[in-house]
């Protein structure tokens, strides 16, 4: 039976004669032996002439779910994927089933005949071996792969989840960690009822697939960067390179896997995974892939659980009205959302702005131009801006791709999508209005240090995002960052300011507590600078937050700010508990954003 498995793999193309090894130990030193691996893949198959007692041979015994389940474990890969067959019946197993519980399909398969082999060979194909073939990125297939049924999806979720159980204690995860919960609480209020660090994990995973995504749709070869160096599928460092788009794949809250050599096998199965579909989308169908981010948030954060963190997200056709009335003059109107969401809004005003573009004959490099200049977004959700720059830049390729052959070679494209508080309730605002400098303190620091910034260089998105992401790629190499800031056009007040900063960048570093401050800062800041410039048009769908549900320390600070602009609606019977207020949003965002 062994021989037959190991033909069927071979002639089926699943792997060659040279991959498969016979015999031998789930990882090296181990005195198991597993009859059938594949060691590059990280695939253990069991053979049993039954797996099971049951009538029809479909409920295997447990000590075969067990010994399967301890080679899974025994070969420290996090990704590993167990088979365990009678040639009949396949059972598939990952770090996630290691309590030997049994799952149906598509967890296990029933070769009914030998005619459906065919079947067979798809289930291994997809499910197991991830060869890459020709996949749609409809909706529907990224629902079924990335869903919850997807057995590639549940263990790559499972082996992050391992990574984070191991590393959530280190000092750059924490801080990492305590950031994104702290700008979850401004976005979202407080959180009851999930489990915070198992959705951390998941946003983790879900950021890793769409980065990886956006570099495949730019025609990155994912699974070749990630048999060389899957790390730089986080950090975006080729991508940049090979594109000019800056701050689209960067370090920040979730590229905490990078710091642990373990996760290189785990982000190669993810790359795998990505590779298995076609991203090269004709440009006829830019609508359809510039959706596809919103429809992997939704697909890995269920509508329950969405509900429940009060987060709605606006259809594309709505959105598409309310541009389209809105933004009357799109070749001269810089257009903001505020809250943008996974960026529907940013997507319409985007398509909007091009199809103005051609009907005036504007060749790419301009419309390029007018778009990063005149459609910015900003939100406080560190995963929604993920998902809003992957769509800004997916629905401007081809414009992006046409300037980039009209000025022979990459174009400098810096994606006007900001991780900010738009309502600054992190600041005082009052102080902030005739400072020269901005200070941001940090969190969790015993030592109260800060970190300053010229507000003359946060003017100025064009030299400061550049300058910050070649600071924070620079600490990272373990060089010395200061010769940066004579590398860049900064005045020579804006360069003895920043060298302070830089240093204590520097030493929160060499502390484990990482450059996460450098994207952080340079992400919070930018709705400071782009208050001091006005906006033709407002955009966006404010975001419902039931008072009593705000962060407390948030909370006076959007009673006072409702009562400076005259839009408190609570009475005298009106208490903390019972007030809603939605509209806030909409008349702050306008006051503290878009001025006469």
């Amino acid at each position: 039976m062994t021989s037959a498995v190991r033909d069927f793999l071979v002639i089926g193309g699943l792997a060659t004669s040279d991959e498969i090894k016979e015999e031998h130990p789930p990882r090296p030193g181990s005195a198991l032996r597993v009859d059938l691996a594949v060691p590059d893949k990280a695939i253990l198959v069991e053979v049993k002439q039954r797996v099971g007692t049951h009538a029809d041979g479909s409920v295997p015994d447990p000590s075969n779910l067990d010994q399967i389940d301890r080679y899974v474990g025994e070969s420290g890969n996090l990704s590993a994927v167990g088979l365990l067959t009678d040639g009949k019946h396949w059972f598939l197993r990952t770090v996630a089933d290691v309590e030997g519980r049994l799952r149906g399909e598509p967890y296990q398969f029933t070769l009914r005949k030998a005619a459906d082999w065919y079947g067979l060979f798809a289930w291994l194909q997809g499910h197991v071996f991830m060869k890459p073939r020709i996949r749609s990125c409809s909706p529907e297939h990224l629902r079924l792969e990335f869903g919850p049924d997807s057995p590639s999806r549940d263990r790559h979720i499972a082996a992050i989840r391992r990574l984070y159980e191991a590393a959530q204690d280190n000092p750059s995860v924490r801080v990492k960690r305590e950031l994104w919960e702290m700008l979850l609480g401004v976005a979202l209020g407080e959180v009851a009822g999930v489990d915070l660090d198992d959705l951390y994990v998941r946003h983790t995973y879900l950021v890793s697939v769409v980065g990886m995504i956006t570099q495949a749709v730019f025609g990155l070869d994912v699974a070749e960067r990630a048999h060389h160096d899957p790390f730089d599928l986080v950090l975006g460092t080729t991508f940049r390179e090979r594109t000019g788009l800056a701050n689209v794949v960067e370090s920040d809250f979730f590229s905490w896997v990078v710091e642990f050599d373990n996760a290189e096998d785990t982000l190669r199965s993810i790359a795998q995974h990505v590779a298995s579909f076609d991203w090269h989308i004709p440009s006829e169908e830019e609508d359809t892939s510039a959706t596809l981010v919103s429809v992997l948030y939704q697909t890995v954060i269920p509508a329950e659980e969405r509900k429940q963190l009060g987060e709605y997200y606006t259809p594309d056709w709505l959105a598409a009205e309310i541009v389209r009335t809105a933004v009357t003059d799109p070749l001269e109107s810089s257009v903001l959302d505020p809250a943008c969401g996974s960026g529907a809004f940013l997507v319409e005003a985007i398509r909007h702005l091009i199809a103005s573009a051609a009907a005036a004959g504007c060749d790419p490099s301009r419309t390029l131009t007018k778009l990063q200049r005149q459609v910015i977004g900003i939100d406080v959700h560190p995963v929604a801006v993920h998902l809003a720059r992957a769509a800004w830049v997916i629905a401007a390729r081809e414009i992006i791709i046409g300037a980039q052959t009209t000025d022979a070679g990459n174009v400098d494209v810096s994606i006007p999508v900001y991780l900010g508080d738009s309502l600054q309730l992190l600041y005082d605002r009052d102080s902030l209005l005739d400072q020269t400098e901005i200070t941001v303190s940090v969190t969790g620091d015993p030592r109260n240090r800060e970190l300053r910034f010229p507000r003359s260089l946060l003017a100025k998105p064009e030299k400061f995002d550049p300058v910050m992401t070649k600071i924070a790629e620079v600490i990272h190499a373990g060089d010395n960052p200061l010769p940066v800031l004579h590398d860049h056009d900064l005045t020579e007040g804006e360069r003895d300011a920043m060298a302070d900063t830089v240093r204590v960048l520097v030493a929160l570093h060499s502390e484990g507590r990482n450059h996460v401050w450098a994207y952080y800062t340079r992400n919070l800041l930018r709705p400071i600078a782009i208050s001091e410039t006005k906006v033709d048009v407002i955009v966006g769908n404010p975001p419902w937050l039931t008072y009593n549900k705000t962060v407390h320390m948030m909370r006076q600070k959007l009673r006072s700010l409702s009562e400076a602009h005259q839009i408190w609606v609570g009475g005298k019977q009106a208490t903390n508990q019972d007030i809603e207020l939605p509209r806030v949003y909409r008349r702050a965002f306008y006051l503290s954003i878009s001025r006469p």
